[in-house]
């Protein structure tokens, strides 16, 4: 593959809680993992989401880690968030679902709003998200790459509420 190849990384948890990445991209930090490489360096974990330009894990103690696309896999802890039960990565940010059904953003990326934050700034410290409070699962979209400079095409993250009730952002 190019170098200009978008990446693309799948992962697993196994029952004891260690992750196995594999794909173009380095989910498992080796740039060309075509066949699944454990993480190292991560405590266990409970969820894991792969992006465009990062993989993050919640751990069983609800921490956040994340890691960049790359030749070699850091995790590195999320400052600011705990209590967390699962992860979504979307193109320039991540969201997080808590033990409380709450949900969390964060991201270099809100141009269309997908955090979540009601502005179309950067948050790049995880934030709550205002009015949800049981949430299940969150998911985010990969978003847009390369806005045309005359529109933005508006992505749309979806949070699955308890009895299938859905919310979403931005436009309803």
């Amino acid at each position: 593959m190019s170098r200009e190849s978008t990446p693309a990384s799948n992962c697993a948890i196994h029952v004891d809680g260690s992750l196995s990445c594999w794909g173009y991209g380095g989910g498992a930090g080796n740039n060309n993992a075509f066949g699944p490489a454990q993480v190292e360096g991560l405590p266990p974990v409970v969820s894991v989401s792969t992006g465009s330009d990062r993989t993050c894990a919640a751990t069983i103690a609800g921490d956040v880690y994340c890691w960049p696309v790359g030749d070699r896999a850091q995790p590195a802890p999320i400052d600011g968030i705990s209590g967390v039960a699962a992860v979504s990565v979307g193109d320039g940010g991540v969201c997080a679902v808590h033990d409380d059904g709450g949900v969390s953003c964060w991201g270099e990326q809100n141009a269309a709003g997908q955090l979540g934050t009601g502005t179309m700034r950067p948050q790049l410290r995880p934030a709550r998200l205002r009015g949800i409070t049981e949430a299940v699962a969150v998911t985010m979209s990969a978003g847009v790459h390369a806005p045309r400079p005359t529109h933005l095409r508006r992505t749309r993250e979806r949070l699955v509420l308890l009895l299938g009730w859905q919310r979403c952002w931005p436009g309803g």
